[in-house]
């Protein structure tokens, strides 16, 4: 690892560190179904290709990964590790206070996981108060913004294993992809004709309007996946990735600038 992971330095380092910054990126992802083609750690191997990108060009430390979420949707796909949200929630508080116990007071989760939103979201409204500021990119969704704005992609909009993620893992570890296993898969509507399943985490549709409906995953795709992953590359990856670091540069810079 190429970038300024807290893990590999020493604690006068570190000391040293704080002196000009007190600011830290926390990579945090899961292991859940990514569709028949993915690996299942498509998330967390995400999250930390962009903070050791980042570090390298804005010299940000970065905490060590949080590799495991809350996904328990997806626990019908064999291999799915999920937390409870409580426990990711205690999670995250007891890494943060130790950071904090240091003098480290800007925290940037790198975030490509929905599910963990909630318990960061915990973390950030209490550590406020204590005169933090936490801040979360939702990486998926940036990357969808991202594509929609050069129309890079068939369809913009975010799904699960699709067009988007699938291209994102071509670009970063080919080898693990499979793309023989590839389907386009659309969302199933087991309720009602009149209740379109946009994702897998409860977003849905209903006559235009949009309703939440928490149900297991394996009820809205039988591949685990969404969209059409069929169409990604690896071409379109590597743009996707490029303009999401200098994305992530920026915001960097202006959070630094935060008193």
């Amino acid at each position: 690892m190429d970038g300024l992971f807290l893990e590999n330095q020493t604690w006068p380092k570190v000391e040293e560190y704080l002196k000009k910054s007190n600011m830290i990126l926390i990579p945090i992802g899961s292991i859940e179904n990514e569709g028949k083609h993915l690996p299942l750690g498509l998330d967390t191997h995400v999250s930390m290709y962009l903070c050791e990108a980042i570090s390298r060009k804005t010299g940000c430390m970065v905490g060590p990964c949080l590799p495991l979420g809350y996904s328990k949707w997806f626990m019908d796909f064999p291999g799915t590790i999920s937390l409870e949200n409580n426990t990711l929630t205690t999670l995250i508080r007891e890494y943060c206070e130790c950071l904090y116990q240091h003098g480290f007071r800007n925290f940037i989760f790198i975030n490509p996981h929905m599910g963990n939103g909630n318990a960061i979201a915990d973390i950030g409204r209490d550590f406020r108060r204590k005169n933090c500021l936490v801040s979360m990119i939702d990486i998926w969704r940036t990357f969808e913004k991202i594509a929609k704005g050069i129309k890079l992609t068939e369809k913009s909009d975010l799904s699960h294993a699709g067009e988007i993620g699938t291209s994102i893992a071509l670009a970063l570890y080919p080898e693990y992809v499979e793309m023989q296993h590839a389907q386009k898969t659309e969302t199933s509507s087991p309720l009602s004709s009149n209740i379109k399943h946009i994702n897998t985490v409860g977003f849905s549709d209903f006559k235009g309007n949009n309703i939440w409906t928490y149900l297991q995953a394996n009820e809205v795709t039988e591949t685990g996946s969404i969209g059409n992953p069929v169409i990604a590359s690896k071409e379109k990856g590597k743009i996707l990735l490029e303009k999401m670091v200098v994305f992530l540069e920026e915001v960097i810079k202006e959070l630094r600038e935060v008193k």
